[in-house]
């Protein structure tokens, strides 16, 4: 059952409960040790198993007509749905189905740090240079996983709520929908701008992740109020992340590294790199380490040919940028 402390926050005390606020209990994903772990797709794991509970009840929602388009959102910052849409997307591709992922929180992108891609281009090049939606020109990425595709959120915009209610991202998500069996959709959280609640008019079913500890009750009645204050919204249910577990717990390439004579002109710092890649340094100095970003060493610092960044982005978005 679930108590009502003091301090207000979601506490889940054993497993059973079917509902949460007149919201149904899609899954509980269990606490993970560290983000880099939950990077790391396990089918065997406690993660996987909660993950796929809540395929298996979205599915029984509507079986004989599968949920085309989802929305994934939260109640605030730092529940972990970017994280849970992550895995249900590869849960998904692995059961067999084409599966899209679309980062549309474009104020704080994180689904292609899930995902190890880049986010030069994206949602955000679509929507604002595109007066019609090309299935050709959408800059999908293919990813370590047979069947998922990624549609990164591309560089910040001045005003995304913009670009979300005009008529190009619902011709976006028609066209992603003939090219999938799914299509899913990271926002910002609901507590805050608009994008949640308008990608919820535009989708066939949201989902709320709230997080043990850290979502206010309070502010899960009001996300779930504001979403099902818009017309024609189907909220299909709550998914619980970082529930503690008691170790019982059930419910239902490489390039080699170099050392520089010199830095020479034209080389790009690891954080320039970076940029360009539109990821944080600390996934570039991943990728660095792995050899799939190739670098030259000069004493502390590590520089990358402008070069291997424009192939890299090449490659791996198959446009010329």
């Amino acid at each position: 059952f679930l108590m009502e402390y003091l301090d207000t926050s979601l506490r889940w005390e054993e497993a059973g409960t079917q509902s949460i606020l007149e919201m149904p209990v899609l899954g509980v994903i269990p606490q993970q040790t560290s983000r880099k772990a939950s990077l790391i797709f396990n089918p065997l794991s406690p993660v996987s198993e909660g993950v796929r509970t809540i395929q298996a009840n979205i599915f029984l929602m509507r079986p004989d007509h599968p949920f085309k388009t989802l929305l994934l959102t939260s109640p605030g910052i730092s529940e972990g749905k970017s994280f849970v849409l992550a895995n249900l997307a590869v849960v998904l591709a692995a059961a067999g189905n084409r599966v899209i992922v679309v980062d549309s929180d474009m104020r704080r992108p994180t689904l292609h740090e899930y995902l190890d891609r880049p986010n030069a281009i994206g949602l955000a090049d679509v929507l604002r240079h595109a007066n019609t939606v090309d299935a050709q020109v959408i800059p999908l990425q293919e990813t370590d996983y047979d069947g998922l595709m990624l549609l990164t959120a591309g560089r910040p915009p001045v005003d995304p709520a913009t670009l979300l209610t005009s008529p190009r991202f619902q011709n976006l998500l028609a066209v992603l929908s003939q090219q999938s069996d799914v299509v899913l959709v990271d926002s910002p959280p609901v507590i805050g701008p608009p994008d949640a609640t308008v990608i919820a008019t535009l989708v066939e079913g949201t989902i709320l992740v709230a997080s043990v500890g850290q979502s206010r009750r309070e502010l899960i009645e009001q996300a779930r109020d504001r979403i099902l204050r818009q017309p024609g919204v189907h909220l299909l249910g709550i998914t619980v992340n970082r529930v503690k577990s008691d170790g019982n717990y059930r419910y239902y390439g490489g390039a080699t590294e170099k050392i520089a004579e010199g830095q020479g002109d034209g080389w790009l710092t690891l954080k320039e790199a970076a940029q360009q890649l539109g990821v944080s340094k600390e996934q570039a100095r991943r990728w660095r380490k792995s050899g799939r970003l190739p670098a030259v060493r000069k004493g502390l610092r590590w520089l990358v040919d402008p070069a291997d960044v424009t192939r890299m982005l090449e490659d791996t978005l198959e446009i010329k940028v």
